[in-house]
């Protein structure tokens, strides 16, 4: 980063039906006036980390598995525009509080589409003048459904200046995600 390496932040956040009904407390979509829920809670301590590193602060923001216009949809852009960028923590704050009256949590858990999604962003040609490293945050409650199309994207990925952290929202058993850690 000294050298003039610039970092691209990512973030994929789970819409998948196990996280609860988003308008009951105590789920992990739950969203109340004085108090952050688990998502904005790890989106908000985890971001403002990696968003210091990330010059220009424009962040791609995608969701997985939720229902939108009637079709499940495994990469769609939280701010429901073409472009998924948003700026900094607070526009992904923003884009997440805002999305949820335009789809439905649905499911399942397929993260490979994500990581390909993220993973073609990363391709930016590495020279010496242009250097980027990307990083993807996924943020999610639970059991992957597409375990061996997950491993072959973070496979075809590991040539790439581009690295994953999975951040387990909730208190699922995450042990039968321990094999991503490679």
């Amino acid at each position: 980063v000294g050298g003039g390496m610039q970092i691209q932040f990512m973030v994929a956040i789970d819409f998948t039906g196990s996280n609860g009904d988003p308008n009951q407390p105590g789920t992990l979509h739950y969203r109340s006036n004085n108090q952050q829920n688990e998502y904005q809670r790890a989106i908000y301590s985890v971001g403002t980390v990696l968003e210091r590193y990330d010059s220009d602060k424009m962040i791609p923001v995608w969701g997985f598995g939720a229902r939108i216009q009637g079709e499940v949809d495994h990469c769609f852009p939280v701010n429901f525009r073409t472009d998924p960028e948003v700026f900094g923590v607070r526009g992904i704050m923003e884009a997440y509080e805002n999305c949820f009256g335009q789809m439905v949590l649905s499911g399942p858990t397929l993260l490979s589409q994500i990581i390909s999604t993220a993973a073609t962003l990363a391709m930016k040609p590495f020279t010496k003048n242009s250097q980027t490293y990307s990083i993807l945050l996924i943020l999610t409650d639970g059991i992957i459904n597409d375990t061996q199309k997950t491993v072959d994207a973070i496979v075809r990925a590991t040539a790439l200046p581009f690295s994953i952290i999975i951040v387990g929202i909730g208190n699922a058993d995450f042990s039968t995600m321990e094999f991503l850690d490679a």
